[in-house]
């Protein structure tokens, strides 16, 4: 049996420093031992905790963080420390399918311009546009 709906449960109620945050956030991805199904959980935490126009909290001082920030927090470092190895591949897997990264780039992608400005022409060589226009 897994810890990890322990951990969760303990990470909802429990106020943790950063310290202790670090080492859990390394540590969650490999308590799904790389089964779908604890990965698919997770996963499902991550998009329900993880609320994308509020990640500029992660800057906030500490003594200003809830406990729900701090769980978003674990999650957040957890998502950018992952490494590359198959437990951790079925998680990004799983994050896919729960639409998560989804929600990421569209976040990302909000205000973005489609097109590029007219002056990045100049920013290439004389020959890269030549090798452009044949």
């Amino acid at each position: 049996p897994s810890t990890l709906p322990l951990l969760l449960s303990s990470l909802r109620t429990i106020y943790l420093g950063p310290p202790l945050r670090k080492v859990i956030a390394k540590l969650l991805p490999f308590l799904t031992y790389g089964q779908t199904a604890f990965s698919k959980e997770l996963a499902e935490n991550f998009s329900s905790f993880v609320k994308l126009q509020n990640l500029s909290d992660c800057e906030s001082p500490e003594s200003n963080k809830t406990r729900r920030f701090v769980l978003m927090d674990t999650f957040v470092q957890a998502a950018i420390h992952l490494p590359a190895n198959d437990v951790c591949d079925s998680l990004r897997t799983e994050l896919i399918h729960c639409g998560f990264v989804s929600k990421l780039i569209e976040f990302i992608l909000v205000g973005a311009p489609e097109q590029p400005p007219t002056w990045t022409a100049a920013l290439w060589s004389k020959k890269t546009n030549i090798l452009r226009e044949t």
